[in-house]
């Protein structure tokens, strides 16, 4: 896992406006988030989670970590009569 520095965030919303992250990583799953906030260099950093981007409007620099989700799939471990339970 590698955190990059002064990263173009412009492929990363919907209007393209430039703007960059002062850091920005991705994770695929809950260990490589444990592995992201386990150096405390980015523990001191304000932080952002994006999806796809689609509901973001970057007007400026973020001057802090930006982490893409790349988390994919879902699983259904149980439903009830009210309710499905998904991972």
């Amino acid at each position: 896992m590698s955190i990059s520095h002064h990263v173009s965030l412009r492929n990363l919303n919907t209007f393209g406006i430039e703007a960059e992250a002062k850091a920005f990583g991705t994770f695929e799953n809950s260990a490589d988030l444990e592995e992201i906030f386990a150096d405390d260099s980015v523990n001191q950093l304000s932080h952002m989670i994006l999806g796809g981007g689609s509901n973001l409007l970057f007007t400026k620099n973020y001057d802090g970590l930006i982490l893409k989700n790349n988390v994919r799939g879902f699983e259904c471990i149980g439903e009830d009569d009210d309710h499905y339970y998904v991972k």
